[in-house]
């Protein structure tokens, strides 16, 4: 499916890189100012870099906006594919898979299909988007100061390291957090399907029973998936 969207994604691609370079001049300029116009007391070289500035700032308004605009058709139009796909993957499952699963479970799972697309045009395009600016970064860091780009390396290499030893912790209790979900929507499902039986047969008070046991348990698994995310951050906070 992000195959499809190979044409947009390149447009954004090419104005994520033009918005790296544009980032990184303004403090070039600033350096040119502080080192030969203070310097020479040069007034028309100041009010060519202002100007000069101003452009880019203009520029980077303007691409940034066209950027986030071809962003949000390209996830439109994922989420709209998408959506088609599974609709008809849900049709064409065996009869047997509805008779072992809730149907509320299986509307959950389903609706949890707006994540697959904030992720592949939320986190995962912004970390190959933040990958072009690292390229363009890294050797504006070493040409302006090699220590210091080292230092920077030193502290993204510890954050990684604090990222993946806390991961698969992490995943763990994250899939604690699903089942929860699954089974809390399930049993919601369940009893707005059959409510003409639950009325009927006055199951009210069993329906509440669990209803309120299963948004405990999510209760409980969502704390501890909090709790435990809080972690890394913590420890990132000070090297960021």
């Amino acid at each position: 499916l992000v195959g499809l969207e190979s044409r947009p994604l390149r447009d954004v691609a090419i104005a994520s890189f033009t918005l790296s370079v544009l980032t990184i001049l303004p403090p070039l300029i600033v350096m040119t100012v502080v080192n030969k116009v203070l310097q020479f007391n040069s007034v028309s070289t100041l009010l060519l870099l202002s100007a000069i500035i101003a452009v880019v700032f203009a520029y980077e308004t303007f691409l940034g906006h066209a950027r986030r605009l071809i962003i949000n058709v390209v996830g439109a139009r994922l989420d709209t594919k998408l959506q088609l796909h599974v609709f008809s993957r849900l049709l064409r499952l065996p009869l047997d898979y509805f008779e072992r699963h809730p149907a509320g479970e299986t509307m959950y799972r389903l609706a949890q299909v707006y994540r697959i697309r904030e992720f592949l045009t939320g986190k995962l395009l912004g970390t190959l988007l933040d990958l072009i600016t690292l390229c363009v970064l890294i050797p504006v860091m070493f040409y302006i100061n090699a220590k210091l780009a080292w230092i920077v390396i030193a502290c993204a290499g510890a954050i990684v390291v604090i990222i993946l030893a806390f991961l698969k912790p992490l995943r763990r209790r994250y899939q604690r957090v699903i089942e929860a979900e699954t089974w809390k929507a399930a049993a919601l499902g369940e009893t707005v399907v059959g409510i003409k039986t639950v009325k009927a047969l006055g199951l009210e008070p069993q329906r509440k029973a669990l209803w309120d046991e299963q948004v405990a348990e999510s209760g409980r698994a969502r704390l501890a998936f909090g709790q435990f995310a809080s972690w890394p951050q913590t420890l990132v906070t000070p090297i960021e």
